[in-house]
């Protein structure tokens, strides 16, 4: 889409058109990017003068001439792009088309922004409507020429006159301005000073101010010290009440109906394993090897379920009476805390702020919330189940690699003596 403006101008001669494009073309405003100047007749080809030809002899003669077959007048930019061109429509007869040229200037073509087009623009389209031709009464005759003459002199003389309103429009708003700029500084020097006096007063009620609160501060804090003491106190004596409770140990709803549906399992299976064990022992047949497995495995099944029954009542058992030793070990380290704090607070406030020594502090304070809990050799069912077989057997037969070796009661016992002072010496 093209980007250019479209304007009119009067006619003028040759010479004229021509005379305008080089002073367009010379001018500050179209600076060092206007390379040349195509003239295009009505018939035949065009006609361009470059940089160096614009003062030649042949150029000057042209801006002489009073003819008018010049169909196109171009300024031209880097890359034969148009930046400005005059066209006639020499061809049309009526009335307009032979008073009134078509100027366009193609912004999309300068090589400056938006500031140097505008200046272009400006001494292009003044140049040009400056340029009328003077036998423009050949064309619309004496009376209309002295019309015209006469239009624009009034125009020329309402010009003026507006010119020299603006001018003492300017005069009077610059005055109002001056005036109101003196105002405004004279209020704000006022109002600075007003400012001033009331920071100053302000500084003087917030030190007052300061100052009583310094004063209902340290107040406050000898009685929030007291309440502090006293408050330390209740809350001391509400947590050795709560660990001393008959039913700090009582397991929840949800604990205990867990715990009771593992001892039906146990006990469902204790009960299974050994009322087969019963019914094959009481059966006929003791030379028959399906019957002798079938009781040593109900047998072997009885004995783990009771050990691994035995082995979590215990478990349990000791897990309780290992909370209710903690719980009776906090509330000796509570109140052995409570009693530090009050020491420490003492010291304070006896010897001006004044703390107690870090060593005194440090063996008061040892192994206070905590606790060293000796740890205990986990013993599987495996385990388990070996110890009740050797202390059952009366003789150990094993196969190793084809070697048969048989142990006696005796030498069972040994081997358990042995194992148990190796996992003592590996601890």
């Amino acid at each position: 889409m093209s980007n250019h403006i479209i304007d009119q101008v009067v006619r003028a001669t040759d010479g004229e058109l021509i005379s305008a494009l080089v002073d367009i073309a010379s001018s500050p405003a179209a600076g060092d990017y206007v390379t040349k100047i195509r003239l295009t007749p009505n018939e035949g080809e065009a006609i361009e003068f470059g940089r160096s030809e614009w003062n030649s002899e042949q150029l000057r003669e042209l801006s002489t001439k009073r003819s008018r077959v010049i169909r196109i007048g171009q300024l031209l930019v880097s890359g034969d792009q148009a930046l400005l061109d005059v066209r006639r429509d020499l061809r049309n007869q009526d009335n307009k088309s032979q008073l009134f040229d078509t100027l366009n200037l193609y912004q999309q073509h300068c090589p400056g922004n938006a500031n140097a087009f505008i200046n272009f623009a400006d001494v292009a389209q003044s140049r040009l409507r400056s340029s009328t031709s003077a036998d423009i009464g050949s064309l619309l005759g004496p009376d209309v020429q002295k019309h015209f003459e006469a239009r624009e002199h009034a125009l020329n003389r309402l010009e003026s006159l507006v010119i020299e309103q603006n001018k003492q429009l300017d005069e009077q708003r610059m005055q109002l301005d001056a005036q109101y700029t003196e105002r405004v500084t004279a209020l704000e020097e006022r109002h600075d000073a007003r400012l001033k006096e009331l920071e100053a007063d302000y500084n003087t009620r917030q030190a007052q101010l300061d100052e009583q609160e310094n004063t209902l501060a340290a107040r406050t804090k000898a009685i929030d010290d007291r309440a502090a003491t006293h408050a330390r106190r209740d809350d001391r004596k509400e947590l050795l009440k709560a660990l001393t409770e008959e039913n700090r140990l009582a397991l929840s709803s949800e604990t205990s109906s867990r715990r009771l549906a593992v001892c039906i399992a146990y006990l469902s299976l204790l009960v299974f394993f050994a009322a087969i064990t019963i019914v094959l022992f009481y059966q006929a047949g003791t030379n028959d090897w399906v019957l002798i497995a079938s009781r040593s495995g109900a047998t072997i099944g009885t004995i783990v379920t009771a050990g691994f029954f035995i082995r979590w009542l215990n478990l349990f058992a000791t897990k309780s009476a290992a909370e209710d030793f903690k719980l009776k070990q906090l509330q000796l380290d509570v109140q052995r805390a409570s009693w530090l704090v009050e020491l420490y607070f003492e010291s304070l406030t006896a010897g001006g702020n004044a703390e107690l020594p870090d060593e005194l502090l440090s063996r008061l304070s040892r192994n206070l919330f905590s606790s060293e809990e000796p740890e205990h050799e986990a013993v599987t069912a495996t385990d388990a189940l070996a110890s009740a077989l050797l202390n059952s057997a009366g003789k150990l037969r094993l196969n190793i690699a084809g070697n048969e070796v048989e142990f006696s009661r005796g030498d069972l016992r040994k081997l358990l003596r042995q194992k148990i002072v190796s996992t003592e010496h590996d601890g």
